[in-house]
């Protein structure tokens, strides 16, 4: 008896910290593909420079949106922005992002393919 409750309690541990270790590794990656998106974009003001450091949460940051219960990106909206540069691949890591509003900006090149993969978009 006292094996089963080990084995359950461990199984419980187990399971817990492979939770924790996947949320934080999503958090990294959403962190990390607006990072990327900055890299590649540049404004008169220098907004996105400014307002998007690692000092804040990703979710704080200006016209970002996270899911209350999962803090993931669904939401990116920098409309009016004066931004320039290219949209960067690493958006397509935002799987749950639902809504996209970079309109009145000037970016060049194309619109990133896999942007059309996201089941959410």
């Amino acid at each position: 008896m006292e094996n089963h409750i080990f084995l359950l309690m461990l199984l419980f541990l187990v399971q817990y910290y492979s939770v924790s270790i996947s949320a934080s590794l999503s958090h990294e990656t959403d962190q990390q593909a607006l990072l990327a998106f900055k890299d590649l974009v540049t404004s008169p003001s220098h907004f996105l420079e400014n307002n998007w450091t690692k000092k804040t949460s990703f979710c704080s940051w200006f016209g970002v949106t996270c899911s209350p219960k999962r803090q993931r990106v669904v939401a990116l909206r920098l409309p009016d922005m004066q931004l320039q540069g290219t949209i960067s691949f690493s958006l397509a890591n935002f799987s749950f992002l639902s809504m996209l509003n970079l309109e009145n900006n000037n970016f060049h090149g194309g619109i990133p393919f896999v942007l059309g993969h996201l089941p959410r978009l």
